[in-house]
């Protein structure tokens, strides 16, 4: 299907939405669809979804989840409409290498749903392993595709670490340090709120470690990014410091299937398929290495934007990876999710002035990815 057709059958599914929402707003629909038009006409996106603020049709639900699986970026804006009219949250949507910005929340969310909640309790509990504990501290290993706390970015998930941890302790406990849904590895708690605050601080000459898998090979085996990045977080996007340190483990050769891609006049890439209606691929070799990187600061997905910024992408990454290349990986190998693992933490005891060091292999989802290439070390897989 060309991207026109995308749109207009986005077009169509929002219209039957908003229209079982509110049949004597046609009117104001008409309006606000013209404003649609214009937008399109401008030629500034490719594509061009809307929906309505509260969804109340499963079709284009259905339709943005699949288009998100697809490596679509998204950004949100607010249609302006006549006073008194239906407001229409427009999403505008263009088809990008670079993955999805916010296609991380729903990753696994198909499995999960096929299980009661009691299921996916249980589940993710079972993966959920201790792994130093003491009288004021405790580590565990998070799997991955699971939140650590509830989130208003992924609104659907309804079990999460924090909980799974209390009730494996029986009591309150305290979150010292986060990681990504799709993330697995270390994180370190604290059984009172006094020992959070030390604990907090002890964290800030950590030693945190790393495993990930990317696409590309480094030019040395040891390197340093030091990239200042922006704060995402902050008001007024604060470029504050970063250092990751990175070091080659391995690095081999993957055949990978992918379909002809034609580039269009403007300057957008498409499925050569979309305009012949034939189905042409094509094979070829991809370098995947496995680096294990150290932190010296501690900012928001520091180590996949730096490693982006090297153009060495991690698998599994919908963020800043390239959908292509995780959806050949997906298909052909079995890739998982996000391939980074925090496998080491060390740090100097709050209360016993003594040095904790805690390591935590990559768990089984990565390791059977890695047993699935057929080219990968298995003396390196085994180590790390």
């Amino acid at each position: 299907m060309r991207t026109t057709g995308r749109v207009a059958c986005a077009a169509m599914l929002v219209v039957q939405g908003v229209s079982a929402f509110s049949s004597s707003s046609s009117s104001s629909l008409t309006a606000c669809s013209s404003r649609l038009s214009l937008l399109w006409a401008s030629g500034s996106h490719k594509t061009l979804v809307a929906r309505p603020p509260v969804m109340l049709s499963r079709g284009p639900a259905l339709m943005f989840k699949q288009a998100k699986s697809r490596g679509f970026l998204w950004e949100r804006r607010m249609l302006r409409c006549p006073p008194g009219s239906l407001r229409l949250s427009v999403t505008l949507m263009h088809e990008n290498e670079e993955g999805d910005q916010d296609q991380e929340a729903d990753e696994g969310d198909e499995d999960e749903s096929a299980m009661s909640l009691e299921e996916q309790y249980a589940d993710m509990a079972s993966k959920v392993k201790v792994c130093y504990e003491d009288d004021d501290l405790l580590v565990v290993s998070k799997p991955g595709n699971l939140l650590v706390h509830k989130s208003y970015v992924s609104r659907q998930d309804k079990v999460f670490l924090l909980q799974i941890v209390r009730d494996l302790v029986k009591k309150q406990i305290y979150m010292v340090n986060r990681l990504d849904r799709a993330t697995s590895g270390l994180v370190l708690f604290a059984k009172n709120s006094e020992m959070a605050a030390l604990a907090q601080k002890a964290l800030y000459n950590a030693q945190k470690q790393y495993i990930c898998i990317v696409r590309g090979v480094p030019e040395k085996d040891e390197f340093v990014c030091d990239k200042p990045l922006t704060d995402r977080d902050s008001k007024d996007r604060t470029v504050r410091e970063c250092k990751t340190s990175f070091q080659r483990l391995a690095s081999f050769e993957v055949e990978i299937d992918e379909p002809l891609m034609v580039k269009m006049e403007d300057g957008t890439w498409i499925e050569e398929s979309s305009i012949s209606g034939e189905e042409k691929r094509f094979t070829r070799n991809v370098t995947v290495s496995i680096l294990k990187a150290t932190l010296y600061t501690g900012r928001r997905h520091q180590i996949r934007r730096h490693l982006q910024d090297l153009q060495l992408n991690i698998l599994g990454d919908t963020s800043y990876g390239k959908g292509r290349i995780n959806t050949a990986f997906r298909e052909q190998y079995g890739l998982p999710r996000l391939c980074l693992h925090a496998w080491r933490l060390s740090l100097l005891h709050p209360v016993k002035n003594q040095e904790v060091i805690v390591e935590e292999p990559i768990p089984q989802d990565l390791r059977l990815f890695l047993h699935n290439l057929p080219s990968a070390p298995k003396q390196i897989i085994d180590t790390v």
